[in-house]
């Protein structure tokens, strides 16, 4: 698991194979999916140093995941 902060959001991020997690743990008063996904998408690449694939993420806006493609 690692800490990772994108432009103000904090996450801890799970890397099992090429499935990607990200919790947010910061309080961020009515955070909407379309801000905190593209951090948390950030996130996940900078833990990992893989890419997350295309439409592969889902969740709300304290927990995300997502398929990642490695090398």
């Amino acid at each position: 698991m690692q800490i990772i902060e994108v432009r103000g959001s904090t996450f801890k991020i799970r890397i099992n194979g090429e499935a990607a997690e990200a919790i947010r743990t910061n309080f961020e008063y009515v955070p909407k999916i379309g801000d905190i996904f593209p951090k948390a998408k950030e996130a996940m690449e900078i833990a990992s140093g893989c890419t997350v694939v295309p439409d592969s993420m889902h969740g709300d806006p304290a927990l995300m995941v997502a398929r990642l493609k490695c090398g």
